[in-house]
């Protein structure tokens, strides 16, 4: 959690708008059936520098996690999502 805070402090971002983008993001994940714990949050706050809706980063996300998983065999869902 202390690598996710310090991450997010790099945005530049004001706080309350940078936890309402990592808020945002951990529950479309978890709408679409991720499953988000805090051995995620350093993969949410990375994602939470990509200058794009929120709806587009979970779908590219969840989209590269199924080809990941397709072209390496041995991944698990939280693996490949990691990755």
């Amino acid at each position: 959690m202390q690598t996710a805070a310090n991450l997010l402090y790099l945005t530049g971002l004001e706080p309350a708008e940078i936890a309402q983008r990592f808020a945002l993001l951990v529950r479309e994940f978890r709408t679409a059936g991720v499953r988000i714990g805090q051995g995620e949050y350093d993969e949410i706050a990375v994602l939470c520098f990509v200058a794009q809706p929120v709806d587009r980063i979970v779908g590219t996300v969840l989209e590269l996690r199924e080809r990941l998983r397709e072209l390496l065999r041995w991944t698990t869902k939280a693996i490949a999502f990691n990755l």
